[in-house]
């Protein structure tokens, strides 16, 4: 009798957990109200409106893709140097785990209208990192000198006031780094091979997103309602990437490649807002919209993400530019961005 009455309350919260969400119609006029009562309900009963209401993937898809905007301003291309290293860079990365593959968001949004919810995210930053070669401090402590180590310090922030990748972005990240040179640099006659080296460290990024969605029309005893909607996604955080990378410099052409993993974890949130109101024939607001249960909180991102790295760019002496790639297999993830600075 025990487990049966367990069994009950477990499946009794599981429809309760994936209720969909509900539109209400407060009227501008309380006399009205009634009517407004009776669009809600045609609305509820005639609009894929109600197919929100459990974004967890979408939530979780905007977390990922923040995580990910760690890459930004990487010096993978340009490690081996003798003092320090600062460079700029811009990275915009999709998550397309739900969606065709490409830096945009249009086909999330379709399915979002079409199925209330999509595995996918969008990210975007602009970042600075300075790098400092600290073997002498190994060195001083008693530490084999011979491969060299590094640190750096990674700053990024980007609050976007038109669409990039089809949302509206709010990111801010900061974190520190290490990379430790496991196989010396070889240098040849036209360029040079620099080594093998491994990195990790910690970051947090903090991201607001917002994508608009425009569903049809619908119409209710002369009165209209022109749907749409902002969905929200608030994303905290937290990456440790463990990577192996190399690259070649030939001229002054330069490509670098890695492979490694990152460890993500933190909260992922969704929300809707109602953007439009209930109108008459005259177009006058005699309703406002709101969505209950729509509400998502507490998801938590892909705890390991395997990745690759790519990278190419030109140097002219101590000035560098890169181009660098990176896709998370688990989630058809890309991060693709532009770096310029300064290596001594």
């Amino acid at each position: 009798m025990r487990l049966k009455l367990t069994l009950l309350i477990l499946i009794l919260a599981s429809f309760s957990y994936l209720k969909p969400a509900t539109v209400s119609i407060t009227a501008t006029d309380a006399g009205n109200q009634a009517v407004m009562d009776a669009f809600a309900t045609y609305i509820n009963a005639n609009s894929p409106l109600t197919k929100l209401g459990d974004q967890k993937d979408f939530a979780k898809g905007m977390g990922e893709a923040a995580a990910f905007s760690h890459n930004a301003a990487a010096t993978f291309s340009y490690q081996n140097y003798t003092l320090f290293a600062l460079m700029a860079g811009y990275n915009v990365g999709v998550v397309t785990k739900d969606i065709d593959s490409g830096l945009d968001m249009k086909d999330a949004k379709k399915k979002l209208i079409d199925e209330g919810d999509a595995y996918a995210g969008a990210s975007a930053n602009f970042a600075f990192n300075l790098g400092v070669n600290i073997t002498l401090i190994k060195a001083l402590l008693g530490f084999d000198p011979d491969n060299a180590l590094y640190a750096n310090i990674k700053y990024g922030k980007l609050k976007a006031s038109s669409d990039i990748a089809g949302a509206k972005i709010d990111n801010y990240f900061f974190g520190i780094g290490l990379s430790y040179q496991l196989i010396p640099s070889f240098d040849f006659v036209v360029g040079s091979w620099r080594g093998i080296a491994i990195n990790s460290g910690f970051y947090m990024a903090k991201q607001r997103s917002e994508v608009t969605l425009d569903y049809a029309s619908l119409t209710y005893s002369g009165l209209s309602f022109d749907p749409q909607l902002t969905l929200k996604a608030d994303s905290t955080v937290y990456t440790v990437p463990l990577e192996a990378t190399t690259a070649f410099s030939l001229f002054f052409l330069n490509i670098s490649a890695g492979a490694g993993v990152d460890f993500v974890f933190g909260d992922c949130a969704a929300d809707i807002i109602a953007d439009s109101d209930v109108k008459n024939a005259s177009n006058d607001t005699v309703g406002t919209v709101s969505l209950e249960g729509a509400k998502v909180s507490g998801v938590s991102p892909t705890l390991m993400s395997p990745k690759i790295m790519l990278g190419a760019g030109i140097q002219l002496a101590v000035l560098k530019i890169d181009v660098p790639v990176s896709y998370y297999f688990k989630q058809k993830a890309i991060t693709v961005g532009f770096s310029a600075g300064v290596v001594f």
